[in-house]
């Protein structure tokens, strides 16, 4: 049964290299969410929040460890060419948890304005409030009982920062029809869990409630490598710039194994949406002549008859992985590699054979 099995494997790949013949370059095989439905784990969990949420294709759920020295991993169950890897941090949305009010020079601490909204307002011409964790403000929801009479939002953002215009009333600004004012803020970079509201001309504002929606600012540890536990493709990644985040790497390699930590691990890990855009390792190849691998093999077997046995070996040898193959026809021997680098060498006879998955790596060499 196993010889006939690797005769048919033997007449497929000989289809596709007699169907192709030799030829310059060839194109690439379509990328794909290699991570999605694969086997996650993570170090703890959270209550209700289990490591198969990060990778469920919601940015709406998240995967949360209950402690920081914490790690999740993905077993995309074989190796592929990793184009791109991107991580959405977690939306936050937070009630005031401290506030302090202006009526003329006279101060008071509302609690009443703290969330969710109750029957009782606050009312006054300026209000602090502060947060419990900052954010990267997306989004004000302000419970107002007199309608239009914020004027003014500004937050502290950065460390150092400083204070900065989050909204401005003007004439042109869209009357209030609904309890909740959510204005559309003039920054999205802005991070900060400090921030103050003024209203119209010093009119009163009457103010139940107040949410702030954002994103986490987070910093993650990407590892991926060949074997769980060794990880030779490392990248920190954040979210400061953008949400998600997002790392092409530029070591061409395959990778099975996807790690992902806190850094620092001083906090709990939360991964609301872990994508990884590759290539399958499929037993398609491309032959492609004129070419010199840059590395030493990984093996070289002899007495090879042909250039699809050589083939054949590529696809069986997982650890190291075998990525490219190059046949000598007078040798008869099969050098298998671990990488695509490479350079052109037009005086270079041996017939290269890569995985279609791969082989736009060769794509600009002519």
């Amino acid at each position: 049964m196993a010889k006939c099995a690797y005769q048919v494997l033997g007449a497929m790949i000989g289809l596709i290299l007699v169907s192709f013949g030799t030829i310059d370059y060839a194109m690439a095989a379509t990328v794909e969410n290699v991570a999605s439905g694969k086997h996650v784990t993570q170090t703890d969990t959270a209550a209700g929040s289990p490591a198969t949420l990060a990778i469920d294709g919601d940015v709406t759920t998240c995967s949360i460890t209950d402690s920081s020295a914490a790690e999740l991993v993905v077993d995309l169950g074989d190796n592929y060419l990793i184009e791109e890897v991107s991580i959405h941090a977690e939306s936050i949305s937070q009630w005031v948890t401290y506030a302090r009010g202006w009526i003329g020079d006279v101060y008071s601490y509302p609690t009443s304005v703290y969330g969710p909204p109750d029957p009782s307002d606050w009312s006054g011409y300026w209000l602090d409030v502060v947060l419990k964790k900052a954010v990267y403000l997306s989004t004000f929801e302000i419970y107002e009982s007199t309608q239009n009479r914020v004027g003014y939002i500004q937050c502290y953002c950065g460390n150092p920062g400083a204070w900065t215009d989050m909204f401005v009333r003007t004439p042109s600004t869209p009357s209030m029809t609904s309890e909740i004012f959510s204005p559309t803020i003039l920054t999205s970079s802005c991070f900060s869990n400090t921030c103050y509201v003024k209203s119209v001309s010093n009119a009163n504002m009457s103010i139940d409630a107040i949410k702030l929606h954002g994103r986490a600012d987070m910093s993650y540890k990407l590892g991926m490598g060949v074997t769980k536990g060794v990880y030779k493709a490392e990248r920190i990644m954040n979210t400061s710039s953008s949400n998600p985040a997002k790392w092409g790497p530029a070591v061409i390699g395959l990778y099975r194994y996807i790690r992902v930590r806190a850094n620092p691990q001083n906090d709990e890990l939360a991964v609301c949406e872990l994508k990884v855009n590759g290539y399958p390792r499929t037993p398609h190849y491309r032959v492609i002549t004129g070419i010199a691998m840059s590395n030493s093999p990984v093996r070289t077997a002899s007495n090879v008859v042909s250039v699809i046995e050589c083939a054949s070996i590529c696809l069986q040898q997982t650890d190291p992985v075998c990525m490219a193959t190059q046949y000598n026809q007078v040798t008869k021997s099969c050098a298998l590699f671990g990488d695509l680098e490479h350079t052109k060498d037009s005086s270079n006879l041996s017939r290269t054979v890569v995985f279609k998955f791969a082989a736009h790596a060769f794509a600009n060499m002519n």
